[in-house]
């Protein structure tokens, strides 16, 4: 296994267990809120692939700025500050008030939800120059196909090691798809090349 695919896999779970927590979800559970589904994990590879990438890609990504991250300094609220008790039901309110270790984690999440809907909206675009630098045929019997290294270059300093990215043609598709559902204005302008074997 590679090692960029274990770290994927490591980071899906993580986002899974993150999710789960930030729903208020038992590790066991199904996430039962929209908003945790809507995301779901895609770091899992397939083996159905159709080979052939060798023109040039470019794109704009869009991430959180630093100045969204310099606000939320300014308006970042520690446990003692945010309020206890918001939106308590009947039910809730009957209850005995949780540990402190229960309620530190409760504050913990309230903040992470909130930071997560205010960057979800605060986007700054960057300009990213993916370059595919090798094709290497690899025979996995009974299976055989091409990996593609990708060179992805951002707007740092010239002397800067790009990223690189190691994947086969239909994971590199599947993303391009992925992105262009989420993101559908900003894809718009870029193309996919087509596989020729």
């Amino acid at each position: 296994m590679h090692r960029g695919t274990q770290e994927g896999a490591m980071a899906s779970r993580l986002l899974h267990r993150l999710r789960h927590a930030l729903a208020g979800d038992g590790p066991g559970e199904a996430a039962a809120s929209p908003e945790a589904e809507q995301f779901p994990e895609s770091s899992e590879l397939e083996d159905d692939d159709a080979e052939g990438l060798s023109s040039r890609l470019s794109g704009t990504l869009s991430f959180t700025s630093a100045e969204d991250d310099e606000d939320e300094d300014d308006e970042e609220a520690g446990p003692d500050q945010l309020p206890l008790g918001d939106g308590t039901s009947g039910e809730d309110a009957e209850r005995s008030p949780p540990p402190d270790g229960q309620r530190g984690s409760q504050l913990l999440a309230r903040q992470l939800q909130d930071f997560w809907k205010k960057s979800r909206n605060t986007l700054a675009p960057q300009r990213l120059l993916f370059e595919v630098t090798s094709a290497n045929v690899v025979k996995d019997p009974p299976s055989k196909y091409v990996l593609y290294t990708l060179a992805v270059m951002g707007p740092g300093p010239p002397d800067c090691q790009p990223a690189q990215i190691s994947r086969r043609y239909s994971d590199f598709e599947r993303l391009h798809r992925n992105l262009q559902r989420q993101f559908r204005g900003p894809m718009a302008a870029i193309s996919f090349p087509q596989s020729h074997y």
